[in-house]
């Protein structure tokens, strides 16, 4: 799981056309195909690639009733067919299970593993998917910008300051000369303001051709491509992982491909993941032994004693009666000691 497995099913059926999938995420594509929008519940983890929520609101879909028809009339029908079920692909019971329901002489069961590190094939495929997603991510980011500048509101006009009134001829009169040297410095004030009042710069309208991306180094030596939907839900994960096993050829299939790996590295990889799901994830299925069953057995009658010792300490009848067997054995320890005092 998140290993990019959904990708390469997805690569391979679009370069093999012939192919026809069967599979819940294919159930679900052909059910959003058809109208049905799910209900929120896929909005708040319960959703994977492998096992869609199908909550349509259909019966047929919910039960999984269109599961158990495809699974019967598929194999009478003599196509070639691709089954990317991966909990079930992983498990050996499972895959038994399949390849015995297409046993017709009109099929060969062949199973692909696909573990360790990808192929350029495979490499270059996923970097055209990131690098498609990165460009519409800045489409709509660009589209968005243009559309919040288009609806921001224009600001108004800045008043222009009043012009002070001249002065009256009387004024001129009394200051004689100096009038016209004020005149000569209120035109030159003025010309300096105009001088420094800029224009505000409009904004720059952003360039309408398509906005042009590169993948970092980063993701570019990605081994695979990081989706929003899990591959498998942790909570079916925990149950099934530690008896994860890889392909043989007496489970019923022909053949067994390794494209990306060789055999012996992808047992070492399953081996190493199965290892560390191990140390971080939690067991569902744990049974407690024979050794944990003795000792709570044991821990429970001394529990059970100790409850019942505190209730007789809170019942006030059987505190006073304890009270009493106490002084009453005070009382005789203080006899033999005076015995023993006059011997």
């Amino acid at each position: 799981p998140e290993k990019g497995y959904f990708d390469w099913v997805d690569k391979f059926v679009k370069e093999n056309p012939g192919y026809v999938e069967l599979s819940d995420r294919k159930i679900f594509e052909w059910a959003r195909a058809s109208g049905l929008w799910g209900e929120k519940s896929r909005q708040q983890g319960w959703d994977s690639s492998d096992k869609p929520d199908m909550k349509f609101g259909v019966p047929m879909l919910e039960d999984f009733t269109v599961r158990k028809v495809l699974s019967c009339v598929a194999p009478t029908v003599p196509r070639s067919y691709v089954i990317p079920e991966l909990t079930s692909n992983l498990l050996a019971a499972d895959r038994k299970e399949v390849a015995l329901r297409f046993g017709g002489p009109h099929f060969v069961r062949k199973a692909v593993v696909l573990m360790g590190e990808p192929d350029k094939q495979y490499k270059a495929y996923i970097q055209e998917l990131m690098l498609a997603e990165k460009q519409a991510q800045a489409e709509a980011e660009r589209a968005a910008k243009a559309k919040a500048r288009k609806s921001k509101p224009a600001e108004p006009p800045k008043p222009k300051e009043e012009e002070k009134p001249k002065e009256s001829a009387d004024a001129e009169m009394k200051d004689g000369g100096d009038a016209e040297e004020k005149e000569a410095e209120k035109k030159a004030e003025e010309s300096a303001e105009q001088k420094t009042e800029e224009k505000a710069p409009e904004e720059p309208e952003e360039d309408e051709t398509e906005v042009k991306v590169e993948l970092t180094e980063e993701e570019k030596a990605a081994p695979c491509r990081k989706v929003s939907t899990p591959d498998v839900q942790e909570r079916v994960l925990c149950r099934s992982f530690a008896d994860f096993t890889l392909p043989t050829k007496e489970e019923g299939f022909e053949s067994i491909d390794f494209p990306w790996q060789p055999q012996s590295a992808c047992s070492k990889v399953l081996k190493e993941w199965v290892l560390e799901q191990k140390r971080t994830q939690r067991v569902e299925e744990l049974q407690p032994g024979a050794w944990f069953k003795e000792q709570w057995t044991k821990w429970e009658a001394t529990l059970r004693e100790w409850r019942k010792l505190q209730n007789e300490f809170k019942d006030p009848s059987k505190k006073k009666a304890t009270k009493a067997k106490e002084e009453e054995k005070k009382g005789d320890g203080d006899k033999d000691e005076e015995a023993k005092e006059e011997a």
